[in-house]
């Protein structure tokens, strides 16, 4: 513990981590390490322990400044969740309660999944990867509902009335002779216009994007989901679903300014889920393993936060993410 290569190998570790860390923005797959950010904060803090009893004094000093460097791009976040009131008293409207959750295509449960997402019983569900091993599941939910609308693997469940339904389709370029294909991508997705109980309507939505690497095409996908919202700009909008996208990734907040909505999902992490592990034939873990946050519930300002928090293990590697949000009554 006291020899000095130690000490130096763990300075020289931690000084990489927080220049990945500090240089995600400029690209991907170094971004993509910042989606693991709560994991290198423990490497870091791994490495203050072994430098600290260290015959290398200086190291002491300046094994915190590195750790400090890695912490730092999670710290907005977190203060943010910190900071966040769960209920907002002084606002009257009607409160909705929304569910989503990837069902996970090789669910090692799907009895489970039924069972603990029928407990719940929110009055909005959004799915995806309702396919394969989940696609009884989904369907088995789907029945216990009054509406639902399906596009591919996304489905939406309502127990309000639905109006009208499509699945997500991007704004066609302005010129399909000088188009580039990522101009009409987007993730897979399912809308629908729901009238609730006080008589006002509001658009929900499931989707799923794809992995940040390798290539452009969650970049692509954004940006077209993004076109797609702009029809629905001046409506209540709630938006679900697994963007593959965790804080403080650069990606994430790239999601965040493109879609003109609210995250409410701060600071919540969702994958992966015990399930995971169980699947790959692994003892449960003696502590959550949940590690990152790429479920979300993004909302316009028409709605107000009440509570949003994570559902149980069901049987999927991703956990489901539950919110009562609060269309606000107008003036």
């Amino acid at each position: 513990m006291r020899h000095p290569l130690i000490a130096l190998a763990a300075l020289t570790g931690c000084a990489g981590l927080a220049a990945i860390l500090w240089l995600a923005g400029l690209s991907p797959w170094l971004d993509v390490f910042r989606q693991l950010w709560v994991v290198w904060v423990w490497v870091g803090t791994l490495c203050l322990v072994l430098v600290w009893p260290n015959r290398l004094a200086w190291a002491k000093w300046v094994q915190p400044v590195f750790l400090a460097a890695i912490i730092a791009p999670g710290v907005p976040e977190t203060l943010a969740r910190m900071n966040r009131a769960d209920v907002e008293t002084l606002r009257p409207g009607e409160d909705v309660t929304v569910l989503t959750h990837n069902m996970w295509i090789a669910n090692i449960a799907p009895h489970r999944t039924l069972a603990r997402l029928s407990e719940i019983n929110p009055d909005i569900m959004a799915l995806q990867e309702a396919n394969a091993n989940s696609a009884l599941t989904g369907q088995a939910l789907a029945d216990q509902y009054a509406y639902a609308a399906r596009c591919r693997s996304n489905r939406l469940l309502s127990r309000f009335e639905i109006l009208d339904s499509g699945c997500l389709k991007a704004p066609e370029p302005a010129d399909w002779a000088t188009a580039i294909p990522c101009e009409w991508e987007i993730p897979p997705g399912v809308w629908a216009r729901v009238r609730l109980p006080n008589g006002r309507e509001a658009v929900f939505i499931s989707t799923h994007l794809t992995w940040p690497v390798p290539g452009d095409t969650q970049a692509c996908q954004r940006n077209g989901l993004a076109g797609a919202l702009e029809e629905w700009s001046d409506e209540p909008v709630v938006l679900m679903g697994d963007f593959n996208a965790a804080a403080p990734s650069r990606s994430l907040a790239r999601m965040d300014a493109a879609f003109g909505l609210e995250r409410r999902t701060i600071g919540l992490a969702t994958y992966p889920a015990y399930s995971r592990f169980e699947a790959a034939g692994w003892r449960p873990a003696p502590a959550d393993p949940m590690l990152i946050g790429i479920d979300h519930v993004y909302a316009s300002d028409h709605w107000a936060s009440v509570h949003v928090t994570t559902g149980p293990d069901t049987g999927s590697d991703h956990r489901p993410v539950i919110a009562t949000l609060r269309l606000l009554d107008t003036d």
